[in-house]
């Protein structure tokens, strides 16, 4: 699970910064473009919610 775990947190944290998608892909190791649009899509659950966007207000 530690190596899944670290895969996915890179292309989640690289594709935020701005990489290229098929070069994630490629650097991944991932042959099925949905499970990496699957991680990207996941982790902008937590980002863009009703929650967060009333914590940015308060700061």
């Amino acid at each position: 699970m530690g190596n899944h775990s670290l895969r996915r947190g890179l292309a989640v944290s690289t594709y935020r910064a701005g990489t290229d998608f098929l070069e994630i892909k490629r650097q991944s190791g991932w042959r099925d473009d949905s499970i990496v649009y699957g991680y990207i899509e996941e982790a902008e659950l937590f980002e863009d919610n009703l929650i967060s966007s009333l914590l940015r207000r308060k700061r």
